[in-house]
C-alpha cells in the first residue's frame, strides 16, 4: 500500500501542516485540526492523486484506490450484485 500524505489546516491559527504522521494536533496551538486533502502516489503510474471519495478514486492510468490508498480490484472484476447490495433499500 502507498503512503498516503496528509495535509491538516488548524482552523484556530490558519496554520498548514503535514498531519501524515496521523498525529492531527496543530503543532503551534495544540488544538485538534481538520485534514484538506489526502494523497498517494499512484504505485503504477508514479503520478500524485487526491484521495477525494471514501470509497473509490482513480488514478489517471486507471488504477483504483479506496480512500485510505488501498489498491481495489479493477471494475472488470467486481461483482455486479455485491456493488449493488450497497445501494438496494430492503
Amino acid at each position: 500500500m502507498p503512503e498516503v500524505k496528509v495535509e491538516c489546516y488548524c482552523g484556530k491559527c490558519d496554520l498548514e501542516f503535514d498531519g501524515s504522521s496521523g498525529d492531527y494536533v496543530c503543532p503551534k496551538c495544540g488544538r485538534w485540526a481538520t485534514y484538506k486533502t489526502r494523497s498517494i502516489v499512484c504505485e503504477d503510474c508514479g503520478k500524485e492523486m487526491v484521495l477525494d471519495d471514501p470509497l473509490t478514486n482513480e488514478c489517471e492510468c486507471g488504477t483504483l484506490y479506496n480512500g485510505f490508498g488501498q489498491r481495489l480490484a479493477p471494475r472488470a472484476e467486481w461483482d455486479p450484485e455485491d456493488v449493488m447490495d450497497n445501494y438496494r433499500e430492503d
